[in-house]
């Protein structure tokens, strides 16, 4: 039996769909990547000592940023005509930025009340997070 073949209609909706695909797909990979940060910066945060309560506070405001922002692409995914700078250079850098957020928290080396420096890490989460928007 013959595989059914795509009709110009088919093949015109793949074609409307790729761009919404692509990024939910590299937003997908890369929000496992800052869900596996989180993970890891919760385990260190509860070895450490030092200002927990804070900190596990500050690690669930990550969680919720990192959470908003993957279901803001997710919606935005829809409506996107192409994919550009912003699939491919920006949201990497989200990612990244999310990343530093759980570092920062999670580590005693910075040194004394090192945890602060979260709030300058947030700031540059908040101005690529406009710059992405802006695009």
């Amino acid at each position: 039996m013959m595989q059914p073949r795509l009709d110009r209609d088919e093949l015109a909706q793949r074609f409307r769909k790729q761009a919404s695909d692509l990024v939910i797909q590299i937003a997908s990979l890369l929000q496992g990547g800052v869900l596996s940060a989180a993970a890891y910066s919760l385990i260190a945060i509860l070895q450490t000592h030092d200002d927990v309560l804070i900190r596990v506070m500050l690690w669930l405001i990550s969680m919720m940023l990192g959470l908003v922002m993957f279901f803001t692409l997710c919606h935005r995914a829809l409506f996107l005509m192409h994919a550009g700078v912003e699939v491919l250079f920006m949201l990497p850098l989200m990612c990244l930025l999310e990343i530093v957020l759980f570092a920062i928290i999670s580590t005693t080396g910075l040194a004394a009340d090192g945890w602060r420096y979260w709030y300058v890490a947030g700031v540059c989460l908040f101005a690529g997070g406009a710059a992405a928007n802006a695009m």
